[in-house]
């Protein structure tokens, strides 16, 4: 389910799972950081959204995931 649902629907737990997943990814590296005013329009064009989604787990925790959204 979409992140905003989860949010209205599990408060301070789903935004705390989001932060986790977020930290997670800054510290594994995943993302570089680049000059948007060094990037052509095309390259603007084609860059892919992240979209994040939040699930609750059979045990009752609540996990986040960020994904790549290929459907650009």
């Amino acid at each position: 389910m979409s992140a905003g649902k989860e949010i209205k629907q599990f408060g301070e737990r789903a935004i705390a799972a989001m932060f986790k997943e977020y930290n997670q990814l800054n510290d594994l590296t995943v993302f570089g950081r680049v000059n948007p005013d060094t990037l052509t329009q095309e390259q603007k064009d084609n860059a892919l959204w992240a979209i994040n989604l939040i699930k609750e787990k059979r045990n009752g925790i609540i996990k986040g995931r960020t994904i790549a959204d290929g459907r650009t």
